[in-house]
């Protein structure tokens, strides 16, 4: 019954081992790839997707000059918020009032509102423009285009600010690396008590001597 239990504390604990340091190579392997993605001009998101933190007013208010167009249910993207954008397939797919980002240079992404797009001596570009801007930006070339805006998540910007620096990969190695100490400083003591239980004297049992038979007497 005890060799049952400790062969099940060791299957759970195996367990929790793998759950645990597979959970941590997903996140770091996020975090190095966004690296990467940041660092490349924002080429390579994730199946086609991006999360992004929004840093500029630009489309929390709705200008005057933009009434025109921008409908009530086109909602305003507020300073804080996190987008995520899905990678366009084709520079057809893009539309009019599209909320999209593209890269501007200097590892910055711009999240604005589409106002035009069009096509000048076999290169396509796309015209945006922020909700609370009065301007519109300079002509964007499509290869620059990251991503429409599919959802916005109100205020999360901290939070995935600080999971997509470099402190928190430092904490997450951190973390792993305190996480395996732990467990290899338990297994040693468990098998140091092991190996000097088995070293202990044994006590000597005396065996007990069998009767001998008396010599039946006739």
């Amino acid at each position: 019954m005890e060799n049952e239990n400790k062969a099940k504390k060791s299957k759970t604990r195996l367990v929790l081992n793998i759950a645990f340091f597979t959970v941590l190579s997903l996140m770091l392997a996020v975090v190095v790839i966004t690296f990467i993605d940041i660092r490349s001009g924002y080429r390579y998101p994730i199946f086609g997707l991006r999360t992004s933190v929004i840093t500029s007013p630009s489309m929390a208010t709705v200008n005057p000059a933009n009434e025109s167009y921008i409908t009530s249910d086109m909602k305003q993207i507020q300073k804080d918020d996190v987008i995520t954008t899905r990678q366009y397939q084709s520079f057809d797919e893009i539309k009019i009032y599209d909320v999209a980002t593209y890269y501007s240079g200097k590892s910055l992404l711009i999240c604005h509102r589409v106002v035009d797009k069009y096509e000048e001596n076999g290169e396509k570009y796309v015209v945006f423009k922020g909700d609370a801007n009065s301007t519109i930006d300079a002509p964007v070339k499509y290869s620059y285009v990251r991503g429409k805006v599919i959802n916005v998540v109100p205020k999360a910007g901290a939070f995935v600010s600080f999971i997509q620096s470099p402190y928190f990969v430092i904490g997450l190695f951190g973390a792993g690396f305190f996480v395996a100490l732990a467990f290899f400083i338990v297994d040693s003591k468990k098998k140091k008590a092991v190996t000097e239980q088995a070293e202990l004297p044994q006590e000597e049992v005396p065996l007990e001597e069998a009767p001998k038979e008396e010599d039946n007497k006739e």
